[in-house]
């Protein structure tokens, strides 16, 4: 439901406003830690990349993807610094 939604708005929107569409993996701390933890996150990402391109929600509409806990704090940085970076340039 959520990713209709977002392709249904992207369409009414792309040639009247810039979008600026964040797509957010969030829960990554409920992830077995250990050995393979990084190849976990590495599939995550992949996963929601797949999904992005699976419902033409490719890199012109998607301005940054990635995971994130709130609960943790992982990925936040990241996502700050992206959100200000975005804000600079545009």
């Amino acid at each position: 439901r959520l990713w209709s939604h977002l392709i249904d708005q992207s369409k009414e929107n792309r040639n009247t406003s810039p979008n600026i569409i964040f797509v957010l993996g969030n829960k990554v701390d409920l992830l077995a830690k250990g050995k393979q933890y990084e190849t976990y996150l590495s599939n995550v990402r992949q996963c929601l990349e797949n999904e992005c391109t699976k419902r033409s929600l490719g890199k012109h509409i998607i301005k940054y993807n990635g995971l994130i806990s709130a609960r943790t704090g992982y990925g936040i940085e990241e996502l700050i610094e992206e959100k200000i970076s975005l804000l600079v340039t545009t």
